[in-house]
């Protein structure tokens, strides 16, 4: 009787604590939801929120919009890996291009991935391991990362992707026969292989998972998750290296941000923003790469390869202060991503850093009861994997706030550990605490100042103002910034345009020049002068602009569209439509030159010509209406010339 009462005791107790962690786990899914509603609410009252303004995010933007024209893998080798650029456009397909809609679905997409994990781990856990739900209210209640996941960038889709990863490496570890294994391994591999051409820096987590199995003798295991692996890599590295005329991994420029790390200027954050100083280092670094007959790829690993070799006392301090900044409570967000995009809005202005600050306290000390217990050695190594192999590339390139991002999952396991640990001795609790402390300050004291990307800040912040028809707001706030800004040419080029828009074209001229004058290498503001002039009809003088601002960069697309449009004022049909399909050489996307090329398609009754124009770039504008009435013209025109 005794030993039926304890096993129904037992089952009781057991019912009742499975219920608790349904309940504590149900509360906190529910809550993580409303706080990213909350969040997106609040980021909605920004001008950002509409818009896909900042460094990459403008990038992904157009090769999403170029995807969708229907050049799939574009006319250049991508200086991003392609994965997330190919989710965009999906996601551009089924929103109807609404930009709050994509930051909606990652977002739901972002808190499905830590649902399903969680999911996962608590299946794999013992009844009384309280780590998954602890791991499930960090991924829940953690401010900073609802900002990333709606961005329009890839550590969005790459999170996901690497919480399938490990879950599915954890699941072959769990397999009990040789084919189950081998199978999970495929698995796993191939999903690190996606995670690769989503951000390269997931093939070192790769490597290091391949490199553990051949140390466990594993070698069939291993080759096949090498080989799956591949799978998704190869082919991209063989359009790549084909658009490029030599050898590309995955994107181009791969070695930029491996220089940026190892250099005499280098202080371990990207401290080279866009704008002025970074035209001139790509503008000096492409022309001593014609010159070689190189890649500018390899300029770059030699300026890294004589760093090491002359400066190592310098490499050795830089590498210690980027394993301080990687836990910097500061860097949050990627760049220019701080004042003005990333603290608009309350939830993150007052939970981002407080909610860092306490996450890298309990991760950092959790380190202690993770790696000092054997099984939860074994139990968290694959987490343990991925947190040091993106550590890692942070002291390989930059630290960014946006790399952290992928050691989110491993942050939160070490916080969850800790904070379950059975030590019951206060001032050993205590201790690893305060080391997590001490390395905060450490990263405090090390942090770089961050005027240069303030000013980028406002700057994109100006002109999402003026994109959301506030120009005189934009303009006093750009005017304010100039003195700061890193990028002159571009900033004034923006007031030059605002002006336009007021109809002071005079005021609009006189930023115009100026940003002429600022960058003789910059091509918009000479370009913006001749639509001035070819605006006030003087198409001889907007001739001379845009002729002008082609000489200064050929690569250009907007000055030679600009060109094409006077030529065809002028009355020159044919040089106009060379010089029509001459932009869409540089620019696939560029919605005007398609409208303008099926306009002169359909002045020749060409008019299965112009409904293949008009059809392309209404894929890059699905909601103007212009396109829609050419379109349906054309199509029209089209019938009625094959019933006749």
């Amino acid at each position: 009787m005794n030993s039926i009462s304890h096993r129904a005791a037992e089952f009781l107790r057991r019912t009742a604590g499975h219920r608790g962690r349904l309940i504590a786990a149900g509360l906190l899914i529910i809550a993580g939801a409303l706080l990213r509603w909350e969040y997106l609410r609040e980021y909605a009252e920004s001008p950002l929120f509409n818009l896909a303004l900042g460094p990459d995010i403008a990038e992904y933007d157009a090769r999403a919009r170029e995807i969708l024209s229907g050049s799939w893998f574009g006319t250049r080798p991508d200086l991003h890996a392609p994965l997330y650029s190919f989710f965009l456009a999906l996601q551009y397909q089924l929103s109807g291009f609404s930009i709050p809609v994509v930051r909606g679905m990652q977002t739901l997409i972002n808190w499905a991935a830590w649902i399903g994990f969680y999911c996962f781990r608590r299946r794999r856990s013992a009844p009384r391991d309280l780590t998954p739900e602890l791991f499930l209210a960090c991924a829940m209640l953690y401010p900073a990362a609802f900002f990333h996941q709606a961005e329009l960038i890839s550590e969005s889709l790459l999170l996901p992707v690497l919480l399938l990863t490990v879950a599915l490496l954890e699941k072959t570890d769990d397999a009990v026969t040789e084919p189950r294994r081998i199978a999970g391994s495929a698995a796993g591999g191939f999903a690190a292989g996606l995670a690769a051409i989503i951000h390269p820096t997931a093939l070192l987590f790769a490597g290091i998972e391949a490199l553990r199995q051949v140390c466990l003798r594993r070698f069939a295991v291993a080759a096949v998750f090498l080989v799956a692996l591949l799978l998704p890599v190869l082919p991209i590295s063989w359009i790549q290296s084909r658009l490029a005329g030599r050898p590309v991994l995955i994107q181009t420029n791969s070695a930029f941000n491996l220089y940026l790390g190892h250099n005499p200027d280098a202080d371990g954050s990207c401290y080279l923003r866009p704008g002025s100083a970074w035209r001139e280092h790509h503008q000096t670094t492409a022309a001593e790469a014609r010159q070689r007959g190189i890649s500018e790829d390899r300029i770059h690993l030699e300026q890294t390869a004589d760093f090491l070799l002359h400066h190592p006392g310098k490499e050795l301090l830089l590498l210690a202060r980027k394993a301080l900044l990687v836990f910097t409570p500061l860097e949050l967000p990627a760049g220019a991503d701080g004042p003005a995009l990333f603290y608009y809005t309350p939830l993150q202005r007052c939970g981002a850093t407080a909610g860092s600050v306490l996450l890298i306290i309990a991760a950092l000390a959790g380190l202690y009861p993770t790696l000092s217990d054997r099984r939860q050695r074994t139990e968290q190594l694959h987490l343990l994997l991925l947190g040091g192999a993106f550590f890692a590339t942070q002291l390989l390139t930059v630290t960014s706030g946006r790399y952290r991002m992928a050691m989110l999952p491993t942050l939160f396991m070490l916080a969850a550990v800790y904070l379950q640990w059975p030590e019951k001795r206060w001032l050993k609790r205590l201790l690893p605490a305060l080391g997590g402390t001490l390395i905060i300050f450490a990263a405090l004291a090390v942090t770089p100042e961050r005027s240069q990307t303030r000013s980028e800040a406002v700057s994109l912040f100006g002109e999402a103002l003026f994109r959301r028809n506030h120009p005189r707001e934009a303009a006093v706030l750009l005017a304010e910034n100039l003195e700061h800004s890193n990028d002159f040419s571009r900033d004034a080029n923006l007031l030059g345009e605002i002006h336009r828009s007021l109809g002071d074209r005079n005021a609009a001229a006189y930023w115009y020049r100026q940003a002429a004058n600022a960058d003789p290498e910059d091509a918009y503001g000479l370009m913006n002068l001749g639509i001035l002039a070819l605006d006030a009809n003087d198409l001889s003088g907007a001739r001379k602009c845009f002729e002008e601002a082609s000489r200064r960069n050929p690569l250009h697309a907007g000055a030679v569209y600009n060109l094409a449009l006077t030529l065809e004022r002028s009355g020159d049909p044919a040089a106009a439509e060379a010089a029509y399909r001459r932009t869409l050489q540089l620019d696939p996307q560029h919605r005007q030159a398609l409208n303008a090329l099926g306009l002169l398609a359909f002045q020749k009754g060409d008019f299965g010509e112009a409904v293949r124009f008009f059809r392309a770039a209404l894929q890059l504008d699905p909601e103007h209406e212009g396109l829609r009435r050419n379109l349906r013209a054309a199509e029209a025109a089209e019938a009625t010339a094959q019933t006749d």
